[in-house]
């Protein structure tokens, strides 16, 4: 018979023994199970046990004891638990406590015999526990209190099957450990396996993402510098949307220190979710478990699942069993750490400011800027064909993240389109907005569509384009307030900026950053502006209203630190920043105060309507008309006064996306009635503020 066989014999003649002492048990009691594990099978009345029952069990457990039986567990278990033990620092009572729970785990005869003695003698599983491993039961009782090592470690369970009437002993190994206990092992690391994951090699190289490269040598110098000091060690907070290439940082960056990256595990063996304490608890005892191994780091991903308000009922308190964990308990684990640990979140939203002091660094990872994104796009769409327009629309798209970019060109690989560039961009553009729509996101732009080409000189502004744009190209700053009536070229006279300084655009508006929870706005204007930053662009807030009307009138409070928000940013932002609105009249004092120069634009005179008209028929390819004709075209031009530039690109695009058919004559019979559409006549404005 087995070393274990027979121990766990002893174990249950014991139990049969206590119970024939202390209760009236009939043979007829014991299940068939528990008198062929006691080696008691086919033997005894229908009756109470007597005398020669309680005999007969007496000598068995003697003959066990005689024949070298130990009280101490089986190999390869005993070492095992040794070794674990001696790692995350448990008493030699907890020791033994910790292979009592295996092998209940693992043996049916064993626990159905602590079933029935349970049953009949419900509240005495820590004495009986205490008779099975011959140490006190006040000792026990100490080794599984709550507050005790053998529960901050996080290798029992509190939701194990009950033994008895009272449910009592309800403890389990977490993971597979009481099988892994059972099974020779060469590192201890083998038994906690199911704790954590070693993580895999990184997809990329340093090479690869330019715009964290300085991060990258910074953290390794940190990380060094910290592990040569010896003592308390970093704890590194990384957060930023989804996709945005955290979790393959922490790859590389380990990969630069030559340090073993360990995950903390997300989910136990038979896929169930970990519980949010006890994911804190694994990572705690990995401190002990790698403290002493040199190099190791640590990954904690989706840390905000644990720590946002919604985790296990929400912090500052977690229940654990009856006893409250507070902040004081989860700060004193993450200021006593001793290994290198990267925490990645997707938001610190909902995190308590309480808990993000205790990070030593802290780094928010944001989609780069369109030159480093083009690189990307080309890197993971390497051997696909598509064109580069569509590596253009996807560098300027900033929520098309290096995840969504590898997963979208993992399916081009898989479709075979040939060399039809069309059909795969088709498909891919359609993959890359359902991603972007689940999500959330607007979809990729469409190809541009042909546009009237635009001439400076056709703007009716209240300032010299030409000084303005030379002085912008001179201090690469400054901020901008554009208004006037719709359509007369704002938003192309900010593409036109953009062009001439050679620098990328960001164009928003306000419904882009309007968010429905509170402080969402406030997020995304200080996303805006630093993603501006990021990519030395143009930033450019169409339809500003919302945020620059005047405060005294706001019904919310958000609504006021909305717009201080934005003025905040305004004031610190280095670059060129424009605003655009069709309400002047309804800003703040204090929000016009901020701007530079406020540059008016109003319907173009009638000189520069024909301008504009003469424009409209050379992109259309129209002769110009004899001179009798063009004579009474510009008279009837001359007293449209409301048309804006806008109105003269409307007929282009009409023109060239419906397939109109116009003449000189007909463009003004239509230019008359997008005139005479609009609400009455709003006389021209000019001159300067």
């Amino acid at each position: 018979m087995a070393e274990m066989e027979l121990l766990i014999r002893l174990w249950c003649l014991r139990i049969l023994d206590d119970l024939k002492t202390h209760a009236n048990v009939s043979w007829s009691d014991l299940p068939p199970s528990v008198r062929t594990a006691c080696g008691l099978e086919g033997e005894g009345p229908s009756d109470a046990l007597g005398t020669e029952e309680e005999s007969t069990i007496e000598s068995r457990i003697r003959e066990l004891l005689d024949h070298g039986v130990s009280d101490d567990f089986p190999e390869p278990m005993r070492t095992n638990l040794a070794r674990l033990s001696r790692r995350v620092g448990l008493e030699a009572v907890e020791e033994r406590v910790l292979g009592a729970i295996a092998l209940i785990h693992l043996s049916s005869d064993l626990y159905e015999a602590l079933d029935v003695y349970l049953d009949r003698r419900s509240g005495r599983s820590f004495y009986i526990l205490g008779r099975l491993l011959d140490v006190p039961t006040r000792d026990v009782r100490e080794a599984l209190d709550e507050r005790g090592r053998i529960w901050e470690t996080g290798l029992v369970s509190s939701v194990g099957p009950g033994l008895g009437r009272a449910n009592e002993l309800q403890l389990e190994l977490r993971g597979r450990m009481a099988e892994e206990l059972s099974k020779e092992v060469s590192e201890v690391e083998d038994l906690l396996r199911w704790f954590y994951t070693p993580a895999p090699a990184p997809e990329i190289a340093v090479s690869d993402i330019p715009h964290l490269e300085k991060e990258m040598h910074r953290l390794v110098r940190i990380i060094r510098e910290s592990q040569q000091q010896g003592g308390k060690a970093v704890n590194i907070l990384l957060y930023g949307g989804p996709g945005t290439g955290k979790t393959e940082f922490v790859r590389l960056l380990a990969q630069e220190l030559g340090a073993s990256l360990v995950e903390v595990a997300h989910c136990e063996p038979n896929g169930e979710p970990i519980a949010p304490l006890q994911r804190l608890r694994r990572w705690s005892l990995a401190q002990n478990l790698y403290g002493k191994q040199g190099n190791v780091l640590l990954l904690f991903d989706d840390m905000d699942d644990v720590f946002s308000a919604s985790a296990d009922q929400g912090l500052p308190a977690w229940s654990r069993g009856g006893v409250r964990v507070g902040k004081a308990w989860i700060n004193s684990r993450l200021e006593a750490g001793v290994v290198p640990s990267i925490w990645v979140a997707n938001s610190t939203n909902q995190m308590d400011a309480a808990y993000l002091r205790r990070f030593t660094y802290v780094r928010e990872f944001r989609s780069p800027g369109p030159t480093t994104r083009r690189e990307m796009v080309r890197r993971c769409f390497e051997g696909v064909p598509v064109s580069a327009g569509f590596e253009d629309s996807l560098a300027h798209h900033r929520a098309v993240t290096p995840a969504i970019m590898r997963q979208v060109a993992t399916l081009g690989g898989m479709v075979d389109s040939g060399s039809d560039v069309a059909m795969t961009e088709s498909f891919l553009r359609e993959q890359i907005d359902q991603h972007l729509g689940v999500q959330g996101f607007s979809a990729l732009p469409k190809a541009s569509e042909e546009t009237l080409p635009w001439k400076r000189e056709a703007l009716e502004s209240s300032t010299d384009l030409e000084e303005l744009f030379a002085g912008l190209q001179r201090s690469g700053r400054g901020r901008l307030l554009l208004y006037g009536p719709p359509g007369t070229g704002k938003t192309e006279l900010v593409r036109a900026l953009a062009q001439e300084l050679d620098a990328p655009l960001i164009l928003k508006r306000a419904s882009d950053l309007l968010a429905q929870f509170l402080g969402q706005t406030e997020a995304n204007i200080a996303e805006m502006f630093e993603q501006a930053r990021e990519s030395n662009a143009v930033l450019f807030l169409d339809e500003a209203d919302s945020f620059l009307t005047d405060r005294d009138g706001a019904r919310h409070r958000w609504e006021v630190t909305q717009t201080n928000e934005l003025l905040t940013r305004m004031e610190e932002f280095q670059g060129i920043f424009v605003c655009a609105t069709n309400a002047f009249d309804r800003l703040d004092a204090a929000v016009m105060r901020r701007f530079d120069a406020k540059i008016e634009l109003q319907y173009p005179n009638a000189d520069r309507r024909w301008s504009l008209f003469l424009n409209l028929l050379a992109g259309l390819a129209l002769g110009m008309p004899d001179s009798a004709e063009a004579r009474c075209l510009r008279q009837r031009l001359g007293r449209l006064e409301n048309l804006a530039p806008g109105d003269f690109a409307v007929l282009f695009r009409r023109a060239c996306n419906l397939g109109h058919r116009f003449e000189p004559e007909s463009l003004v019979e239509a230019l008359e009635r997008e005139s005479a559409s609009k609400d009455g006549v709003a006389g021209r404005k000019s001159g300067f503020l």
